[in-house]
């Protein structure tokens, strides 16, 4: 009789680790942050109350890492405007 269960995936899921849920929320993907890849550094969009320990210890939880630095900056929202409708 053949089994119908679905087979456990046994990779490790973005998902999982619960402190990289809460800290991380993107890759950070720019022109100045691809030529960082070539120095080994990398660049996240993180929650705005996280500090650089937290961030430390989701990335290494996350990608199974060795984190040697963290460093952080606010950055400011952009005025656009929409023809006539302003906006952030």
């Amino acid at each position: 009789m053949a089994d119908n269960k679905p087979k456990e995936n046994k990779e490790i899921q973005l998902g999982e680790s619960k402190i990289a849920a809460k800290v991380l929320i993107e890759p950070w993907i720019t022109e100045s942050s691809t030529e960082g890849l070539a120095l080994n550094k990398y660049t996240f969009k993180v929650s705005k109350d996280a500090n650089k320990e937290q961030v430390k210890r989701a990335i290494q939880e996350l990608y199974k890492v060795k984190v040697l630095t963290v460093n952080t900056m606010n950055v400011s929202r952009r005025f656009v405007s929409y023809g006539r409708t302003p906006g952030w």
